[in-house]
């Protein structure tokens, strides 16, 4: 390796420069030249230097290992332990040492998962939703576990205090959140990438296609600017190209970076409002109820307030993605100038390669771009719109509406039946049937109001109507059919006609599509 090597920008947004190894020592021979008019053709619209660097020899060398997703050495492909993320990012965050998770990573053949993510999107936005996606289900299952077991030595008489359902299934759901070990094996660039040699680092960016090659899925947490950052775009294509499109389905997940933080912080939202239920002193009509509805409806109203907004940036991706071109997306070293401002020195433009790659993969730019416009906006839309909220994480957030159903049932133990059926009703049916009512309506109006003011109106109609709906509901079951029928009669009647709609809510109403013009282009 020369002991001062030529400073190059090869990587995301936001990266600094890396160091470009010897040409002698590249194990891939360059493109052929055959290929070169088309990719010269696509970057005429860049700089002088862009043109330059797709003469460069040496980085010729460099686009063909991205093109054949090949890894300058087997030990640059590294991979972290999900675990090792969720446990010591936090804490290494706080004392701005994150780049110190390399120390966990180590050289793997195969990774299970891809993490795509923005650099500009704070960190603990990102945090809290792959913390959900990997240790939500192991959460939910700890915190039912929990409450069940409470449950059982309550009423065997093992445990003197009732109504602790709720508390010790928070306590399970929240340390099993936190400390459950996910051992599957991901590639998160601060992690498997050395931040401080310049030379790993750079074998590293221009290996990140063999990375996605060995990935068994990619995990995208989508922003609102996704689609115009050049560099997440190039590792979705390349994941394609590897994967094949038509398994597009079963290992991309888009998933909106939001999802955590709403899920996470909504399941504590309705844990701290269950603890309420359970030790307020006073009567639940009037005090009880005044007290749960202050606290519900801003919060409420939050939530509907951020699913609006995320239905109008499906919209505006939808915009995006239908004039999409690959020279209109941002990328860091066209912003820079193609110079480093600390050093001064020459930035090799990351356009230029990514422009290379694709077109060998897909023949020219422009069929890429074809592709974007037609089959990856079928996937934005289908993920973003019917597979955020989907019925099994709003049954996991809704996790506490068992933990306090089963407090009450404590003191109804002599009517269990009617009480178990009372809670599947409202946690496994009137529930997510509501969340996925509301959804429909939001995206139905996400256009409506320009404003913020207007739009948290908007959210505020929205709130009531599911208001109105859970209403009618209740009443249905406490006061309408108890009128001609026992409670058990009633409730049997709701469960199984609650059971059908929610049968045909969530399997047979047709899902969101967004038909593009160019969906039949491959």
């Amino acid at each position: 390796m020369p002991a001062r090597p030529t400073p190059v920008s090869v990587g995301a947004p936001g990266e600094t420069s890396a160091a470009m190894p010897d040409e002698a020592e590249q194990p891939v021979s360059a493109l052929n030249a055959s290929g070169d008019s088309q990719e010269v053709s696509d970057a005429a619209h860049g700089s002088k230097d862009s043109l330059e660097d797709l003469r460069n020899p040496v980085l010729d060398h460099y686009v063909a290992l991205m093109t054949y997703m090949q890894a300058t050495r087997a030990e640059i492909v590294r991979g972290i332990c999900t675990f090792r993320v969720l446990q010591g990012a936090p804490r290494l965050w706080w004392r701005g040492r994150l780049h110190q998770l390399h120390r966990h990573s180590e050289m793997v053949t195969l990774l299970d998962e891809f993490w795509s993510h923005s650099w500009l999107v704070h960190p603990a936005t990102k945090y809290l939703s792959v913390l959900f996606l990997n240790n939500g289900l192991p959460a939910f299952v700890a915190g039912a576990a929990c409450a069940f077991v409470t449950f059982s030595l309550y009423a065997t008489g093992l445990l003197p205090w009732k109504r602790m359902c709720t508390p010790s299934g928070a306590v399970g759901y929240y340390l099993t959140l936190l400390l459950w070990r996910c051992k599957k094996r991901v590639f998160l660039d601060v992690a498997c990438v050395n931040q401080h040699d310049p030379q790993l680092k750079m074998e590293a960016l221009v290996s990140i296609g063999a990375f996605l090659k060995r990935s068994r899925s990619l995990l995208v947490l989508w922003d609102a600017t996704f689609v115009s950052r050049l560099w997440c775009m190039f590792e979705m294509a390349a994941f394609l190209h590897s994967h094949g499109l038509e398994t597009r389905g079963k290992s991309l997940v888009i998933c909106p970076v939001f999802v955590g933080p709403v899920f996470v912080i909504g399941n504590l939202g309705l844990c701290v409002l269950c603890m309420i239920f359970n030790f307020w002193p006073l009567p639940l009509f009037p005090s009880g109820g005044l007290l749960i509805a202050t606290l519900t409806f801003p919060c409420l109203t939050l939530v509907s307030y951020i699913v609006l907004l995320h239905c109008r940036n499906i919209e505006t991706m939808q915009k995006q993605v239908r004039n999409f071109t690959v020279q209109d997306s941002s990328s860091h070293c066209c912003a820079s100038g193609h110079y480093d401002k600390r050093t001064g020195e020459h930035l090799i433009c990351d356009r230029s390669i990514i422009l290379r790659c694709v077109s060998a993969w897909f023949g020219s730019t422009e069929q890429f771009e074809s592709l974007v416009r037609g089959k990856l906006l079928e996937v934005l839309v289908d993920q973003l719109a019917n597979g955020t909220f989907t019925y099994w994480r709003l049954v996991q957030v809704n996790s506490p509406v068992l933990w306090v159903c089963l407090d009450i049932l404590q003191e109804f133990l002599d009517n269990g039946l009617n009480m178990f059926l009372t809670l599947i009703l409202y946690w496994l049916m009137v529930l997510p049937n509501m969340a996925l009512i509301m959804l429909r309506l939001t995206y139905m109006v996400r256009l409506w109001c320009e404003s913020t003011f207007a739009r948290v109106l908007l959210a505020v109609g929205l709130v009531a109507v599911g208001t109105v709906l859970f209403g009618l509901c209740y009443a249905t079951q406490v006061w309408l059919l108890p009128g001609f029928l026992t409670y058990l009669q009633s409730n049997l009647i709701l469960v199984i006609f609650g059971g059908l709609v929610t049968l045909l809510l969530w399997c047979c109403v047709p899902a969101i599509r967004s038909p593009s013009p160019d969906s039949t282009i491959i």
